[in-house]
């Protein structure tokens, strides 16, 4: 199991990528852990990155993902990007997505990192809805 935090050179994001077997645990830790080293960092976006690991939270566990992101004391006032390549990773993780924007923060889901980044960094086109053809990540 590894999941590696770090922020870019520039900093202007900073991200946790899982690679390998993950469990809930360690990921529910890992972002803690981000959330913590965000202090005097007020804003700074966070991508969380999926693409490497097998791993998929059940309902609950995405319920309880998003309970950590979006506390307060957490990432609520960050904008976080879920990237997943897998497509049950990626219903989970948009549902986490979901509920962190239900609790008053900013997050979305990508199938691409890239774009993921170009939201995070305010440079893609706002947000306007899914398109009912177009895929996760994508602005329709």
């Amino acid at each position: 199991m590894a999941i590696h935090s770090s922020v870019d050179g520039s900093r202007q994001f900073a991200a946790l990528t899982l690679s390998g077997p993950c469990d809930f645990a360690a990921v529910r830790a890992a972002i803690l852990g981000v959330a913590r080293r965000r202090e005097g960092q007020d804003g700074i976006p966070v991508l969380i990155d999926f693409r490497g690991t097998p791993f998929v939270p059940s309902s609950i566990e995405a319920i309880e993902l998003a309970d950590v992101i979006a506390q307060p004391d957490g990432l609520l006032d960050h904008r976080v990007a879920l990237v997943a390549a897998d497509e049950a990773q990626l219903r989970v993780v948009s549902v986490i997505a979901a509920l962190c924007t239900l609790r008053g923060g900013e997050a979305r889901s990508f199938r691409e990192r890239e774009a993921a980044l170009g939201w995070l960094r305010g440079t893609s086109v706002p947000f306007t809805g899914p398109s009912p053809s177009a895929p996760h990540g994508s602005l329709g």
